[in-house]
């Protein structure tokens, strides 16, 4: 081969590692930012922060699902637990989550698990629930 074909198979190889490279950075970025999602999310059922819980639902054309609901002064979340994630496609993951809250009225702990699609926004950089708060957990 001639050191000219040598050099352009060179940057040829070179580029496509790069290039795969830029696409593994791009999912370890998501990664990252799903985790920090889910963190966040379950801290603010934790804690009852619903403005903080409502800002991560919205369907995946962008429009926001939270109404004007409001947490039960009866129900205290005393945990949420992501138990598994099985990614659907590069920006859509299914989460199956356990939800430990206690009623007031009786003391007991109860739980009830939940399958949530969360989806990634690219242009937000910012992973969303298209679904809903828990029904327990919300004031009729």
């Amino acid at each position: 081969m001639s050191n000219h074909r040598v050099r352009i198979f060179a940057m040829v190889v070179t580029g496509t590692l790069l290039l795969g490279g830029c696409t593994s950075m791009k999912s370890k970025d998501r990664a990252l930012l799903l985790n920090d999602a889910l963190f966040q999310y379950a801290s603010a059922m934790r804690w009852g922060h619903i403005n903080t819980a409502n800002s991560y639902l919205r369907a995946p054309d962008g429009t926001p699902l939270a109404g004007n609901e409001t947490f039960r002064d009866d129900i205290r979340v005393t945990g949420y637990k992501v138990l598994s994630q099985a990614p659907v496609d590069e920006h859509h993951i299914q989460v199956e989550a356990r939800l430990e809250y206690m009623s007031e009225q009786t003391g007991r702990i109860n739980v009830v698990e939940e399958n949530q699609r969360w989806w990634y926004d690219p242009d937000a950089r910012r992973w969303f629930m298209d679904g809903r708060l828990p029904e327990v957990v919300l004031a009729r």
